[in-house]
């Protein structure tokens, strides 16, 4: 197999997504439509200057070094705004979350060929891999999954938006929040509110599909809770609770509720936007 160099051009695509000519910031939580969003923008023409903003890149490698994180397009809110690149708090920040039942589920289906190679036991489940997501102990527990991009599932979405006070209330840093659930609505709304000329939507048919599949409508409820079962969705509920809260996505308490519940909006209400912001440039 031929490896891939590590060119300039993949490291730049690789780096936070920073806009210069709109002046903003996309942070990206994993598993939530980011990639195709930094897909789309590259289509719509916008370049990528989070590679060449200031003189960072020094700090940069030491921080990835000493905390051993290999993504940069995966950082937090204060990680990045406060130790790598504090200039850009003046940017406006955009993000997508997804609610914390898909978002898990979807993180186990790429990671689902890794699983088989490492346990044996995995392997009757090849054609069916929904059979081996529970219990989740049995993957999820396992040393190789301790590690590298795992961590970053681990992290809660409200990191990449939030932070928390001494006083432990919560204050919201990020001015739009979009949510895969609502994407392509959203992106054109990302569009309209940063000045962008082209629609990032995939109403505009010369985006790019990407990763965010035509199978799945928008506001067509939950995607993969009928996986689920009491176990799984303690686990979810327990270790995402502050993004179950302070993303105002649904919390599922009972598997006996899914049948009733899964066809149902996954948000209780929109996020709105940062009210004292100015998306005008």
């Amino acid at each position: 197999m031929v490896r891939k160099k590590k060119t300039a051009k993949n490291l730049l695509y690789n780096m936070m997504f920073v806009s210069r000519e709109y002046k903003f910031v996309f942070l990206h939580p994993m598993k939530t439509g980011g990639t195709t969003m930094r897909r789309r923008l590259r289509a719509a023409r916008l370049r990528n200057s989070g590679a060449r903003h200031r003189d960072w890149s020094q700090n940069v490698r030491e921080s990835m070094n000493k905390k051993q994180i290999w993504h940069i397009y995966h950082l937090t809110w204060e990680l990045w705004m406060t130790e790598l690149c504090p200039e850009l708090l003046e940017y406006r920040k955009v993000t997508f979350v997804r609610n914390p039942y898909d978002r898990f589920y979807s993180f186990y289906l790429q990671f689902w060929n890794n699983i088989m190679a490492l346990l044996p036991e995995a392997k009757p489940y090849k054609l069916q891999p929904e059979g081996f997501f529970k219990p989740v102990s049995r993957w999820y527990d396992h040393p190789e999954f301790k590690r590298g991009e795992i961590r970053y599932v681990n992290t809660p979405q409200v990191d990449y938006t939030h932070t928390r006070k001494d006083d432990g209330a919560m204050v919201r840093h990020v001015d739009f929040i979009g949510r895969l659930e609502n994407y392509e609505t959203d992106l054109d709304r990302i569009s309209d509110k940063l000045g962008i000329k082209e629609k990032l939507g995939r109403r505009n048919r010369h985006r790019p599909k990407c990763n965010v599949r035509n199978t799945v409508p928008e506001n067509n409820g939950y995607k993969y809770l009928h996986h689920y079962d009491q176990e799984t969705l303690d686990f979810v509920n327990g270790s995402w609770a502050d993004d179950l809260e302070y993303l105002k996505y649904r919390k599922v308490e009972r598997v006996e509720d899914i049948p009733q519940i899964r066809n149902m909006y996954p948000y209780l209400e929109e996020l709105k936007d940062l009210p004292d912001r100015s998306f005008e440039n």
